[in-house]
């Protein structure tokens, strides 16, 4: 198994100045896709050597703390959960899935190959991700339900305004600074029509007081559906079971 880093070229990633990751910098964190490398995978590479997990405080001594790993994409087992468990019950034959920052379009495959819903819609600024998604849309024969947008979500209000179903994956916190969050929040705000399906991770309301967004009424904007984990606690390691707790399913009022 060979590592390959989440980051896409020239991608400027930003770490969060929140009591979640504190202590966090650019020099002790790793960026891993989860829906690539599974925890064991991460284990498996740093035993290999082929991951590092730790960094020196002051080189050359063994004063040394374990690194920081990220993952900006949703992991099988979540996608698993979402479109197994999450939305169970719902009739989405109809439905259009809007994936806001799609990356590298994990959810558009998943809900291709296991659902039936009519349309799933990836928009990712970045160039990179943008083109790698249309590759393997291209390749695998998706196209007649999956469609990837390059762009700026805030440059597609018609998105928001007929997407059945919306998901995002903390997809701003670590790809734009404060005031375009707040922006960016508040456009979405503005343009989701009520019932709308929204899933998040993390909660919606943790992202919008980290985001200081205090011009959003979350109480009049959504109301959380509460989703019961389908599993035994015993059944998932502890990291598996907080990944799918940090999903939460609202309803646009």
């Amino acid at each position: 198994m060979i590592f390959q880093t989440a980051e896409a070229p020239n991608e400027n990633i930003v770490i969060p100045k929140t009591i979640e990751y504190e202590g966090y910098t650019k020099e002790t964190t790793i960026n891993v896709d989860a829906f690539l490398y599974s925890d064991k995978d991460v284990e498996e590479l740093g035993l290999n050597g082929q991951l590092k997990n730790y960094f020196c405080n002051d080189c050359g001594s063994k004063n040394i703390e374990s690194l920081n790993f990220i993952s900006h994409s949703t992991s099988t087992l979540q996608l698993r959960y979402i479109f197994e468990h999450v939305l169970n019950g719902i009739e989405i034959n109809d439905k259009i899935v809007l994936d806001i920052g799609s990356r590298l379009g994990s959810v558009l495959y998943v809900g291709y190959l296991f659902s039936s819903t009519k349309k799933l819609i990836g928009i990712e600024l970045n160039q990179f991700f943008a083109d790698l998604q249309k590759e393997i849309i291209q390749e695998y024969n998706m196209s007649d339900r999956v469609e990837i947008i390059q762009d700026d979500i805030m440059n597609h209000p018609q998105l928001l305004q007929t997407a059945d179903i919306i998901i995002m994956n903390n997809v701003f916190q670590f790809f734009h600074s404060l005031p375009i969050q707040q922006a960016i929040w508040s456009f979405i705000r503005v343009n989701t029509k009520p019932s709308t399906l929204i899933i998040t991770f993390p909660d919606l309301k943790e992202q919008l007081g980290d985001a200081n967004c205090t011009n959003i009424d979350f109480d009049k904007w959504v109301k959380e559906i509460k989703i019961k984990i389908p599993y035994k606690k015993s059944q998932l390691t502890e990291d598996e079971w907080k990944d799918l707790k940090l999903i939460h399913l609202y309803k646009v009022l």
